[in-house]
């Protein structure tokens, strides 16, 4: 499937994007909503627009044979006002049903079923021991960190030679920038590259969206292990219980990267092998082109998502080729099993064949999340400004948000 025939593909609103049930409770609402506030202006609106027509056309003079001229003014005006006071309200309308749907569907979706969570081993004491040797610098500042958290495969035993430890701390508001210039500074001198360490520092605020809009970060903090806590993560834990993203995340990712990722790696993909990928034909071995690193990551990072609303929860990169597998077959855990093997390896290329597969595969999944959220004016424009902005067309994007991106 080519690059245009994919784009082509997503700009279908009828056929492969079929609508949901959360998408038909969504319309239902908001055309509802509009109805009712359309029924409840038209009459309010037609009296006061009469009587305003009324008002202001009793300050003119005329003569009592044009009074037939009077009443017809009379008339128009009161429909026109009132049609229009009608229309401004079902607007308003309209917001307030897609808002109250969306919130809906959220609490529907809030704590929504039992995922399928694999089983692991944890961390040894040893390794935790050491691992809590290695961030001992950050002991001293206490005073500002809420929680210290070890997240990712070091929790279950399952990394690979080579991998990072990743480690997330939720600092206090008022001791954020300073703990991020601690960390920095540690970072910058450490030398031990044989256990690199790789910090995420969030903010109460940052935390606590991550875990009320349930993204696979705050399902990788809850079930992680606490290295320090001071009850703000069991606080956080227990008031959010969603593990299943919300609409309002889906339409982040979309929006903060996924898109533009999708659409730039396989423009500069199809270019590459264009122009490149002829000497292959010759040899008879396509020796690889790149670079392939956006398309492989933002196939890992839709699969956070899609797989949790299928109802299991990866929250190891082995959690996901494994739960692919359940839900989309044997052929994409295949391909996700190299996807994973290329982030831990060599990304900067891929050969005809596998990116036939990363292409296929990534044309799915987006057009998946695209269903779930709806195929919207909102997002068919965000659809538009990415490509504008990838062709160079800066003029055409009406996006305020990558107006900013290339303008900066």
């Amino acid at each position: 499937m080519s690059y245009h025939l994919s784009m082509k593909i997503l700009g279908k609103e009828k056929g492969l994007l079929e609508m949901k049930p959360h998408d038909m409770l969504k319309q239902t609402i908001t055309w509802s909503s509009t109805l009712f506030f359309l029924l409840l202006g038209l009459p309010l609106g037609l009296f006061i627009g009469g009587y305003g027509a009324l008002v202001f056309l009793s300050f003119f003079h005329y003569r009592p044979e044009e009074a037939w001229l009077l009443e017809k003014v009379i008339i128009m005006g009161g429909i026109l006002l009132g049609l229009l006071y009608a229309f401004v309200l079902a607007s308003g309308g309209r917001f307030i049903g897609k808002s109250l749907a969306d919130y809906l569907i959220d609490l529907r979706k809030r704590g929504d079923g039992e995922l399928e969570i694999r089983s692991h081993g944890f961390i040894s004491s040893e390794r935790k021991e050491e691992i809590l040797g290695k961030i001992d610098f950050l002991f001293p500042y206490r005073p500002h960190i809420s929680a210290i958290v070890l997240v990712g495969s070091a929790v279950y035993n399952l990394q690979e030679k080579g991998s990072d430890t990743d480690i997330v701390i939720i600092a206090r508001d008022e001791g954020y920038d300073l703990i991020q210039e601690v960390v920095f500074h540690h970072q910058t001198e450490q030398s031990d590259n044989d256990s690199k360490i790789e910090y995420t520092i969030l903010s109460h605020e940052n935390a606590e969206r991550e875990f009320r809009h349930g993204s696979p970060f705050a399902s990788s903090i809850r079930f992680g292990l606490p290295l320090y806590s001071d009850g703000v993560l069991e606080k956080m834990k227990a008031d959010f219980h969603s593990l299943v993203p919300t609409r309002s995340y889906i339409l982040r990712s979309l929006f903060d990267g996924i898109i533009t990722q999708y659409y730039s790696s396989l423009r500069t993909l199809n270019e590459k092998f264009r122009t490149h990928h002829t000497e292959c034909t010759i040899h008879g071995v396509c020796e690889g082109h790149g670079p392939s690193d956006r398309l492989t990551k933002v196939i890992l990072h839709m699969l956070y998502i899609t797989l949790p609303l299928r109802g299991y929860l990866p929250l190891t990169k082995t959690d996901v080729a494994c739960f692919a597998g359940k839900v989309y077959g044997k052929e994409v855990e295949d391909v996700v099993t190299m996807v994973i093997a290329k982030l831990r390896g060599d990304i900067s290329t891929v050969t005809v064949e596998e990116y036939a597969a990363l292409k296929a595969l990534s044309t799915r999944l987006i057009v998946e999340l695209l269903r779930h959220v709806g195929f919207t004016r909102e997002i068919r424009q965000l659809i538009r400004d990415v490509r504008y902005m990838i062709r160079g067309e800066y003029s055409r994007i009406k996006s305020n948000l990558y107006r900013n991106c290339v303008t900066s």
